[in-house]
């Protein structure tokens, strides 16, 4: 029986992106949703660069909780009223780099969702999660792009930061309109169900009279 260390959480963090990038690479490679050249050249060294700086940050800041770093949110101050912008033309988004799990769908395949299976697995385990519960706004903010390009789910170690759900406001009792020729309130209904015969009324709102056989 061989006794194999166990891996540390950045180990862990630098060893599964390694997978996921390989996954990528194969699923770009095959080209399956028919980009040209350029743009799928394009395309891998965007998202590798993205999985790379994500890579080589979580594993700085596993090294960081694991040496003993506390993490410590700062308060927020409130902000200053400036004077209104100048408005701005409205940027139009990439159709390729938009959306959730764009990367899959760039790169349609088993092997991105390998990359997929590969991210959520890993945010699951327990030394990484005990690491995302350490220091989750830092976490967060690393992994918030790349689980929105690989399609993950938050985990559930960082559910502490949603924010508490509203809760709905009572709204306040319909007021009836106020006219001569309708009254302020209505009586309940009996018990058995039957309500009085309501006149109908028509111009100039004079009841008419029910006929008579």
């Amino acid at each position: 029986m061989s006794d194999t260390p166990t891996p540390s959480p950045a180990q862990r963090i630098a060893t599964v992106f390694g997978w996921i990038i390989a996954s990528v690479r194969r699923g770009l490679a095959t080209n399956a949703a028919g980009l040209e050249g350029p743009v799928q050249t394009a395309l891998y060294n965007l998202i590798g660069q993205r999985l790379r700086t994500a890579r080589d940050r979580l594993v700085r800041l596993a090294e960081r909780v694991a040496a003993g770093w506390v993490y410590q949110p700062k308060p927020h101050a409130p902000r200053k009223q400036t004077a209104q912008p100048e408005a701005r033309p409205k940027r139009e988004a990439n159709p390729l780099t938009t959306g959730s799990h764009w990367a899959i769908r760039a790169a349609p395949g088993p092997d991105s969702g390998s990359a997929n299976n590969s991210l959520y697995l890993l945010l699951e385990e327990p030394q990484i999660a005990a690491v995302l519960a350490a220091a989750p706004g830092p976490a967060w903010r690393i992994l918030r792009p790349i689980c929105r390009m690989l399609g993950v789910d938050k985990p559930r170690a960082l559910a502490q930061l949603d924010p508490p759900k509203r809760q709905p406001r009572p709204r306040p009792g319909k007021t009836l309109p106020v006219s001569p020729h309708q009254p302020l309130y209505r009586l309940p209904a009996p018990e058995w169900g039957y309500e009085p015969a309501v006149p109908r009324y028509y111009w100039p709102r004079v009841p008419i009279k029910p006929r008579t056989a």
